[in-house]
């Protein structure tokens, strides 16, 4: 350090002090720069204090707060130097300490803009969010004095107290502020743009949630010192601005045939009743696409109705444009989609109004809406509709929804009545798929529009029964009357468009109904979800009344304010039922598991897993569960089969648990088990919660099981194109060309049961990441570019992802859960696992044997994803 004499004063001026960046434990440190009027310091404290910079910066914190306290005595009441003493009392563990060092600071300097910042990250992490919001507030208003600290800590801190407080409308005008300034910069990470775009989703603004991430990087560090892809984030946006199936059924034969053949007669009826007149049409939702259609066929002008979303309608703009439609053709008019029937507020008279129905959710509203439309006189399409349903037996829907009490020789009874507590749930699937008989008519319910749309349908329905046999559901669907002749049924058929409700019958006894019979249901219930995309058909009470007597002999109680021990994940029901994985896990047990053996189980649900252990042989068995309601159940179906002198089950998350004398864990375990995998691999974190296990709860070189794991992939043609958002450039089914949309959809990721997909496999399957569990995971996350040789001609359009995971070695071979296209996943609605279906190319890239295709892989510890290299 250089001093220099000053010509006022004896004493020695100290050159500003340079302090460097600070590890991430601490907020801030900074220098008084030369904006500021530089103060005389005397030797000593200039020796003392730059001496403490170099001891900081090695964090030693300890001997630097000694240096900076020979410093303060040298010199005393320096902000300065007090602010850093406050931040090395913060590294030694004496917050309290520090945070009356930063209010000495600030009596000594009320601007001091770096003490009110720190103070602030005090008060807040003691709760104190209104006091820390005015040191922060007084940090922004003063760091213009100093320029520190940066603006962009400052203003971030400010935002997560107010996001704290329940600020989070003021949060997001600071951080868009914020955002504008970093986007200036060409090194600045993404962290606040992802942050602000996941607070405005929560304060109902997808819409700007969704177009900060389009200008994301899929390798953008999303979270600090973490890979976090923007565009898995963009897909969850998408359904709440616009239903994905919008890009999806227009390209389907069945829907966009049985529409524009309704529209061509519905508008030739229309010109023939109304000569030379300006015939107009409103479209419902439908991107665009219907209205087009119905100006092809005669009218002259139309009304798009759309979701208030600025992006949707700047591309539905370049739709028409690329079309040949103008502004004076067809002009584009928002709903507000908040509302039960977004479009009451149209009240203008047109000729022809279209809706299109994209899921059957939206078909009781629907039809409530055209009618009230055509009591207005106006045209619709579609004209009406009605509800089917049949009585079924399926011994693969039996199977897959009749947990037993008994699961790998253990009693779960005490967990809950799982055959009792489905019945409130109706299940969707794609019942073309499903092997089943039909036991009834299928019997046709017109809709009353009179019905409460929030779901009772008051009326008896009686099921004649035609086929003997054991009825084991009921199914129900929607057809309607587009008009004009046309017909469009959501009932089964092989594309594979829409599923199908399926309400479990569980009558007590496996006897048969018998021809003649019927099946009376009562009392129509039907809920949505929140998003209304789904729709739950399902009768409150199901009786069985014999043909000769005329009497009811059997009765189904759907049990509504019965428990569910499940919590209504259904998959569960699939995953207890799961031979396969639960005989992979036992084996994966038995082959490790020693007499001293301490085994970890990490989300024990009904205890399954740490039972397996116990029977294996292990001295003592820690089962972690985070739900205290399935904690408390999984300790009684433990106690039930004898094993609660060898299993504790711990309630909290693992994260949470010490291991160590005098802790919930007394002694750190051998073998972890877990099974926290989801559709893919990772999506469950388990990666992290067994890296977190093996740095504080696992012995070293413990055993993990799973203890590796693999994303697997496949590039495939997709042969039912309207399988996958977006549209390929030039004329689709509908013959339109709706490419337009493409740029504002991300790459869809979408869970599939793939064998219900027509598609061509275009590769030989690769591993796209290899994990070893028993190694410290990669906490920023995984990237890599591969390049896969073409073994088939076509188009490839998407890649497939699955996995598997590797439970160890026993005598009969390696022990491996596999969930590919050939494994019962790819098969089964409602499987606990699936594969996963991601987008490359909406109009798919042409490839021949021996070619070459390269991409860019993803991992951020959670998800995958891939990326072409055009």
């Amino acid at each position: 350090m250089a001093y220099g004499e000053s010509e006022s004063s004896n004493t020695l001026q100290m050159s500003p002090v340079h302090v460097p960046p600070v590890p991430a434990t601490i907020r801030i440190v900074y220098t008084t720069p030369n904006c500021r009027k530089e103060k005389m310091h005397c030797a000593a404290y200039a020796v003392s204090f730059n001496k403490a910079i170099e001891v900081y910066n090695a964090k030693d914190y300890a001997y630097a707060l000694d240096l900076f306290h020979e410093a303060d005595r040298a010199e005393p009441g320096n902000p300065q130097c007090v602010v850093m003493i406050g931040i090395c009392l913060e590294n030694t563990g004496k917050s309290d300490t520090a945070l009356g060092v930063y209010s000495y600071a600030l009596q000594l300097d009320e601007h001091y803009a770096l003490a009110w910042h720190n103070k602030g990250v005090l008060l807040s992490n003691m709760g104190k969010h209104e006091e820390a919001k005015e040191c922060y507030l007084n940090a922004l208003r003063d760091r213009v004095l100093t320029g520190s600290p940066d603006f962009e800590v400052a203003a971030a801190s400010l935002a997560s107290c107010l996001v704290k407080m329940g600020e989070k409308t003021s949060a997001t005008r600071v951080l868009e502020d914020l955002v504008c300034r970093m986007a200036i910069s060409p090194t600045a990470d993404h962290t606040i743009a992802a942050w602000l775009s996941d607070i405005q989703a929560e304060v109902k603004n997808p819409q700007r949630a969704y177009e900060l991430l389009m200008n994301l990087p899929n390798d953008g560090f999303l979270k600090p010192d973490k890979l976090m892809l923007s565009k898995n984030k963009m897909a969850d946006h998408l359904s709440s601005l616009c239903q994905p199936h919008s890009f999806l059924l227009p390209k389907a034969p069945r829907m966009a045939n049985g529409y524009i053949a309704a529209i061509q007669s519905t508008v030739a009826k229309l010109v023939k009743e109304k000569p030379g007149s300006l015939l107009r049409v409103a479209d419902l939702d439908s991107i665009g696409w219907l209205a087009m259609k119905a100006i092809q066929a005669g009218c002259k002008q139309a009304s798009c109705y759309i979701r208030p979303w600025d992006t949707l309608k700047c591309h539905l703009t370049q739709v028409l444009q690329s079309n040949g439609y103008e502004a004076s053709d067809v002009d584009i008019r928002n709903f507000a989609a908040d509302k039960v029937d977004p479009f009451n507020d149209a009240t203008e008279q047109f000729d022809l109004v279209i809706n299109a129905v994209y899921t059957p959710a939206s078909v009781p509203g629907i039809l409530n809406r055209i009618k009230e439309l055509q009591r207005k006189g106006m045209a619709t399409v579609p004209h009406s509709g009605a509800l089917k349903l049949m009585a079924i037996s399926s011994e693969q829907i039996k199977l897959q929804t009749t947990a037993g009490s008994e699961v790998n020789g253990f009693d779960l009874t005490a967990f809950g009545d799982f055959s009792t507590a489905i019945r409130k749930y109706v299940m969707h699937m794609y019942m073309s798929t499903i092997k089943h008989d039909v036991l009834t008519e299928v019997v046709t319910v017109p809709i009353n529009t009179d019905d409460n749309l929030q779901g009772m349908f008051q009326q008896v329905i009686d099921l004649p029964v035609t086929k003997r046999g054991k009825v084991d559901a009921i199914v129900t669907w929607y057809d309607l009357d587009l008009g004009g002749g046309q017909a469009l049924s959501m009932g089964p058929d092989e594309d594979n468009m829409w599923q199908q409700n399926v309400q479990v019958v569980h009558f007590g006894s496996d006897d048969p109904v018998n021809v003649d019979d019927t099946i009376r249901l009562h009392s129509t219930v039907t809920r949505w979800n929140q998003e209304r995309s789904h729709q739950y058909i399902m009768f409150e009470k199901i009786d069985h009344v014999a043909r000769q007597s005329g009497e009811v002999v059997r009765v189904h109680d759907t049990m509504l304010l019965s428990e569910d021990p499940l919590e209504g994940r259904l998959w569960h029901f699939d995953m207890m039922s799961d031979i396969g994985r639960n005989d992979a896990y036992d084996r994966g047990l038995k082959a490790v598991v020693k007499p001293d053996s301490i085994v970890l189980d990490i989300g024990t649900g009904s205890g399954l897993l740490a039972m397996m252990a116990a029977r294996a042989g292990a001295k003592h068995v820690y089962a972690i569960e985070a739900n205290p309601d399935i904690a408390e159940k999984a300790r009684k179906v433990i106690k039930a089969n004898g094993y609660h002198d060898k299993i504790t089950v711990l309630t909290g998350k693992s994260d949470d648990i010490k291991a160590g004398e005098g802790e919930l864990m007394p002694v750190k375990a051998d073998i972890v088990v877990t099974e926290t995998m989801g559709a893919d691999l990772l999506s469950e974190l388990m990666y992290n919660i067994l890296d977190d296990a093996r740095e504080r709860l696992l012995k070293p070189g413990a055993i993990m099981v799973p203890g590796a794991g693999r994303v697997i992939g496949q590039l495939v043609q997709i042969d039912a194109p309207w399988h996958t958002a977006g549209f390929p450039s030039g004329k689709s089914t509908s013959e339109l060309d709706l490419s337009a949309f493409n740029p504002m959809l991300p790459p869809m990721r979408t869970c599939v049961h793939i064998q219900k997909t027509k598609f061509t496999p275009l590769t030989e399957v690769f591993s796209l990441f290899d994990f070893n569990f028993s190694q410290p995971i990669n906490k920023v996350g995984n990237t890599r570019e591969i390049t896969v040789p073409i073994t088939m001609a076509g188009k490839c359009h998407a890649i497939l992802f699955w996995w598997d995971a590797d439970l160890g070695e026993d005598s009969e071979g390696r022990i491996i859960i596999e969930t590919g296209p050939q494994s019962r996943y790819a098969y089964v609605d409602h499987a606990h696992w699936s594969q996963q279906l991601q987008v490359l190319d909406f109009d798919g890239v042409p490839v021949q044997p021996k070619q070459e295709m390269s991409f860019k892989l993803y991992n951020d510890n959670h998800l995958s994803f891939a990326e072409l290299v055009r």
